[in-house]
């Protein structure tokens, strides 16, 4: 039997069907559950202030069961860690040993990956999103363990700050070539990271819960129009909400064919910058975080999804396949389509090129009932086909496996 460590920032049995990290790192976790010859322990990683690790028990006799109410069958998990600490990995070696492990699997985190990629174990990662040039937090554990002949660790942080860009593209290249295994769910990352590491690199679509929820579309009179989900200021939310409002409002405003009584609603947190609130009407509604997104996505007519306005920045967004589960149409920039190859201009989804395309598209959904019923129906087949969160999460212990165990052939 092989102990397999996975480390993740999310515990897998927090199941939350509108939270997609949580959904994804209890199925990925899951598949290899079922399999007799791994003993499965789990790593929560957390951002916080103290530098230590402790044990969780959730039952009398230490076995920590994942998800009750979720899986039919009992799925034990052998150990669960959470490490409320920051996270150096100099420092967190000394007090958790990773080399006890024969497998560590980065869970959907692309900062675990960062840690991962310093251990002597047998590596794998899955993960959303990494970009050509990553977030430095995904990448300091490189300039860290670089700098251990510098005593001032702040002093370096703050020195690699600055000087983070021409560096960046270095250390994540590093990361990934330093991971034997590796799944991403953006095509376009995929087909960029396969240059640098030609072997062991999958792709998978990302993934959802297919539930067939087709509602009438006269039942949906309201003419709300979900513009931005979650924290105002992270990199895709905020070019969206830019891009809107300076290219795509002005215009709108003036657009005659758009009915009178629509709505854009903002939902997560109400952190808007100054230089937007200028451009505030009686149409624009910032909700903040409500109690049911469910029912929100329920009671909209459609989604303006923007966040992949940026050529440089497409990426795979569950935001697209949380609305096709609730039978709700999208339009979002073409530049999606990189990340997502399984979007289809007006088969599953409407693609615009620029702001006057964004325009038409609203009007047209707002005219043609059978072009939203067809989008409609398309999506929520693609949704199940390419999207399955189940069939996916398998795929991962495939990929897996094919990586660690191709030698001995057949399992």
């Amino acid at each position: 039997m092989y102990n397999l460590l996975f480390l993740g920032e999310v515990y897998p049995e927090k199941v939350n069907p509108t939270q997609a990290g949580n959904l994804n790192v209890f199925y990925t976790v899951s598949s290899f559950l079922k399999d007799k010859k791994y003993n499965c322990s789990f790593l929560k990683i957390e951002l916080g202030e103290v530098n230590k690790f402790t044990k969780i028990n959730k039952e009398k006799n230490g076995i920590f069961i994942l998800g009750k109410k979720n899986l039919k069958k009992k799925k034990t998990l052998h150990s669960l860690y959470s490490y409320p600490g920051k996270i150096y990995y100099k420092d967190f070696k000394e007090i958790f040993n990773l080399e006890k492990y024969d497998f560590l699997i980065s869970v959907w985190s692309e900062f675990c990956n960062g840690l991962i990629s310093n251990s002597n174990n047998s590596k794998f990662a899955v993960v959303g999103d990494i970009y050509k040039h990553q977030h430095p937090r995904w990448c300091k554990n490189f300039f860290l363990d670089f700098s251990n002949f510098i005593n001032f660790k702040k002093i370096f942080i703050l020195f690699t700050g600055i000087l983070k860009i021409p560096f960046l593209k270095f250390a994540t290249i590093k990361l990934i070539k330093n991971l034997n295994g590796f799944v991403l769910i953006n095509f376009y990352n995929y087909n960029y990271f396969k240059l640098y590491k030609n072997k062991n690199i999958f792709y998978i679509p990302n993934m959802w819960i297919y539930k067939k929820n087709i509602k009438k579309i006269n039942l949906r009179k309201e003419s709300k129009i979900i513009l931005s989900l979650g924290l105002i200021r992270r990199t895709g939310n905020l070019l969206a909400i830019n891009y809107f409002f300076k290219k795509i409002y002005p215009q709108l405003s003036k657009e005659m064919l758009i009915r009178n009584n629509y709505e854009f609603h903002i939902f997560g947190d109400k952190n808007i910058p100054k230089n937007i609130l200028p451009f505030f009407d009686d149409k624009i509604k910032l909700r903040g975080y409500v109690k049911d997104i469910n029912r929100e996505f329920d009671t909209a007519f459609l989604m303006l999804n923007l966040n992949s306005i940026d050529k440089n920045f497409p990426i795979s967004n569950t935001r697209i396949l949380h609305a096709w589960s609730h039978s709700l149409p999208v339009i979002c920039h073409k530049n999606q389509a990189l990340a997502m190859p399984e979007l289809i201009h007006r088969k599953n989804i409407l693609l615009a090129e620029d702001e006057s395309d964004f325009i038409s598209m609203m009007n047209l959904l707002m005219k043609d009932s059978n072009l939203r019923l067809r989008i409609i129906n398309n999506s929520l087949k693609t949704l199940n086909k390419y999207y399955n969160i189940k069939k996916n999460s398998s795929i991962i212990k495939e990929s897996f496996d094919k990586t660690f165990f191709k030698q001995i052939g057949k399992i």
